[in-house]
């Protein structure tokens, strides 16, 4: 695991920041994304999937 990506996830905290983020993934890109974030908080981990699933729902 990278610990810089780990970090990035930890003290990312502006949306639109985060959504540029995903937008720009491919899917090994969000594959490693959601791994990174097993190693991260739990309020980290809830802040990304809950922004994950806004984009998903096109909300």
């Amino acid at each position: 695991m990278r610990r810089e990506m780990i970090q990035f996830l930890e003290y990312t905290t502006n949306e639109k920041e985060m959504k540029n983020c995903i937008y720009h993934l491919d899917s090994q890109g969000l594959h490693s994304l959601v791994e990174h974030l097993c190693f991260t908080t739990i309020e980290t981990q809830e802040r990304w999937l809950n922004m994950l699933q806004s984009i998903l729902n096109m909300e």
